[in-house]
């Protein structure tokens, strides 16, 4: 992530409520993956796995954030975690070759 899109997200997190922050997470989570396709193209896999893990990190927080007196948590959190599985065998990658198919399904469902 770039130092400008980091500065950009601390300001909008400093002025926002509480569902602001979560659409903000959401732009980080994106943004993060955004990093994770550029190193993948480029064949930078440690910055790869780094993406991927801030990612992960990322999602870990919306979790932390449902409310499940409301019924579509549960459904967000079946969500999140099949996410946060699918990153995780992104990052393991080189064992199982390229993981992106799954990967991109994720992204596009969230």
């Amino acid at each position: 992530m770039e130092k400008e899109q980091i500065l950009d997200f601390t300001r909008r997190i400093s002025q926002s409520n509480r569902s602001g922050l979560t659409v903000i997470n959401y732009e980080i989570i994106f943004a993060y993956l955004d990093d994770a396709k550029k190193a993948y193209r480029e064949e930078k896999w440690k910055e790869f796995k780094v993406a991927l893990r801030k990612a992960q990190n990322s999602i870990g927080e919306l979790m932390q954030t449902l409310d499940f007196s409301y019924d579509i948590s549960r459904n967000l959190y079946r969500i999140y975690v099949f996410c946060k599985d699918s990153l995780a065998a992104a990052r393991n990658f080189l064992n199982a070759g390229p993981p992106w198919p799954i990967t991109l399904k994720c992204i596009n469902g969230v």
